[in-house]
């Protein structure tokens, strides 16, 4: 029996978005824009694309060492996703409006709601790396064992060293692990359609479209990658509890109200801290013990 999974919010917003009349639609400017269905399934496969191509790029198991011609591939496609998830907050914004079943007060409660959801992962760093000139730079822990790798936003910090950037982490400090990010925004995007659905629903009972074989693929990649890697987080993730995402079957699915912690690398013996910096065409390195 499949496991009740949080992905199904997404699948249900999809259908009532789907069952909506034909148009036309309008933006929150006014201007003529997608069927709300058509916006939301092309906005959802983009970000699902861009998680399973961030995963093609990072062999978890691979040692640091062999990585080190391929941290600008990694960061470029954490860039895209997201940039792309960045947009579908947008694309979301605009379904609310295009929806048109709420007054513009209303309307803007709900997209505050979907700002904040995706505020310290996406919005705040993307938007320091697009407008402020920092940049997404590759970290990691390790030692004979494992590696648990992962990124930060790097920028000028006010003694003008460059270091972690504090206009772009939030409250789970100044790195983020891969592992630990990905099941967080997954999370998100649940939590962004269980938003949005009360806004946009149908009348109708509608069933539950399937995944199409994309969207799987992408999702059954992700869950795979995740088991690939070590089961811990950085010392400064400890503190977070991220959704139980993973396979039941070959069905993908996710479990917001089981949140685990995941557990520090520091907890085990001989971990060292590695951070990477790529200014001026060179990359330097900068270990702690």
């Amino acid at each position: 029996m499949a496991r009740v999974s949080d992905l199904t919010d997404l699948l249900r917003l999809q259908a009532h978005l789907r069952a909506r009349p034909e148009g036309p639609y309008t933006d929150r400017k006014g201007q003529p824009c997608r069927h709300p269905g058509g916006l939301y399934s092309q906005s959802l496969g983009e970000v699902l694309s861009h998680m399973r191509e961030l995963t093609e790029v990072i062999p978890p198991e691979a040692h640091p060492d062999t990585l080190r011609t391929t941290w600008p591939k990694v960061m470029s496609a954490l860039k895209a996703l997201l940039v792309e998830l960045d947009s579908h907050a947008d694309d979301l914004k605009t379904i609310i409006v295009a929806a048109g079943t709420r007054p513009d007060k209303k309307t803007s409660q709900v997209s505050r709601q979907i700002d904040g959801i995706f505020d310290e992962l996406v919005g705040r760093p993307i938007n320091r790396v697009k407008h402020n000139g920092e940049k997404f730079e590759a970290c990691y822990c390790f030692n004979q064992e494992f590696t648990v790798y992962g990124y930060y936003v790097a920028g000028m910090r006010p003694d003008g060293a460059i270091g972690p950037s504090a206009h772009a982490h939030g409250s789970t400090g100044t790195h983020w692990s891969f592992s630990v990010t990905l099941r967080r925004l997954l999370g998100q995007l649940a939590l962004a359609a269980g938003t949005v659905y009360p806004h946009v629903r149908s009348s109708l009972a509608l069933p539950l479209p399937i995944w199409s074989q994309q969207e799987r693929t992408d999702l059954c990649a992700v869950a795979n990658w995740l088991k690939r890697c070590a089961p811990f987080c950085f010392p400064n993730e400890v503190h977070v509890r991220v959704p139980e995402f993973g396979l039941s079957g070959d069905e993908p699915y996710l479990r917001i109200a089981t949140l685990k912690r995941p557990r520090s690398a520091y907890t085990r013996p001989g971990v060292a801290w590695s951070r990477q910096f790529s200014g001026d065409g060179v990359t330097m390195r900068f270990s702690v013990m």
